[in-house]
């Protein structure tokens, strides 16, 4: 009887919470930001859905944690609309590079992303 009052506890908190994040326009597949994750152990990639910008996201268990922008160049204008899910991340073989896609119009570019600013490369294809 218990577990039936768990299960079902856990089943109410977990509409509740959904219907909350809908109320504020926060879904998955709405989300304007989005983390990807590398290869590399410390780092990640996150994403404006909106605009395609792109930063680099280190984390660490000692001091040297931060955000860089690696694309600060929006791809989108006020008059292309911006609208949430509309860039996405697909990861190649090699683990630096990564393909930005536009979902809306199919534009793509090749994301490379490094330490150094002269090892990042953000051109389109």
């Amino acid at each position: 009887m218990k577990k039936v009052v768990l299960i079902l506890a856990l089943f109410f908190s977990c509409i509740a919470i959904y219907t909350q994040a809908n109320k504020q326009g926060i879904t998955t597949e709405t989300s304007r930001y989005k983390l990807y994750q590398t290869e590399a152990t410390y780092v990640l990639l996150k994403l404006d859905t909106q605009t395609g910008k792109i930063w680099l996201v280190q984390w660490s268990l000692e001091d040297n944690r931060g955000e860089w922008i690696a694309n600060e160049l929006s791809l989108v204008t006020e008059v292309d609309g911006f609208v949430n899910g509309r860039f996405e991340l697909q990861p190649t073989k090699n683990i630096y590079n990564y393909i930005l896609f536009d979902k809306i119009d199919g534009r793509v570019w090749q994301f490379q992303w490094g330490f150094e600013p002269e090892n990042i490369i953000f051109e389109k294809i």
